[in-house]
């Protein structure tokens, strides 16, 4: 089995938190949080940007998408991906049903629905051409309902059964929370 080297990314304890947020955002942590016992050899380093997990993956040839589900969360954030919803996010805020907080309530789907399809899309289009990487961010997920999540759950185990062939060529990661709580 392959393994993809992510320099300067330690994911143990308080040292993963100036680091884990260059990996997963493209910026650093505020310095205010980071432990004064390690922020010196941390801190030093300030190129986050080369150690955002997309970066890295997108010299390695993968195409990558930055979905959420909430989609004005990212758009002013610095990290560069081949697909982003940043420009949706955008549109969606002009819209008088996003203004009213009504995007999604005359329908019977939730933001997970609509990160599967777009996701789906992106599979559909590159197959097993080309190598993909995804980051998926499900905040409406875990905010709205805790008790939902063996739905969801079922869900995304459905649709990564359903997909199987192409997903194997993908590095799919999934998110319930954004921000400095990001869980895995």
């Amino acid at each position: 089995m392959d393994a993809i080297h992510f320099p300067f990314f330690n994911k143990v304890a308080w040292n993963s938190w100036p680091n884990g947020d260059a990996f997963l955002n493209g910026h650093a942590r505020p310095r205010d949080n980071i432990p004064p016992s390690i922020m010196k050899n941390l801190c030093d380093n300030q190129t986050f940007s080369k150690h955002y997990i997309g970066n890295i993956l997108q010299e390695m040839g993968y195409l990558n998408l930055f979905n959420e589900d909430v989609y004005t969360i990212f758009e002013y954030m610095n990290v560069t991906a081949t697909h982003k919803l940043a420009p949706l996010g955008a549109e969606l805020k002009m819209t008088s049903k996003y203004k009213e907080t009504k995007f999604y309530g005359d329908h019977c789907i939730s933001g997970l629905d609509y990160n599967i399809e777009i996701f789906q899309k992106y599979i559909d289009a590159y197959g097993l051409s080309k190598p993909k990487f995804s980051l998926n961010w499900n905040s409406q997920t875990s905010h709205d309902q805790f008790n939902w999540f063996y739905v969801a759950d079922d869900i995304l185990h459905k649709f990564l059964e359903k997909n199987q062939k192409e997903v194997i060529t993908t590095i799919f990661l999934i998110s319930s929370k954004n921000g400095k709580k990001v869980k895995f």
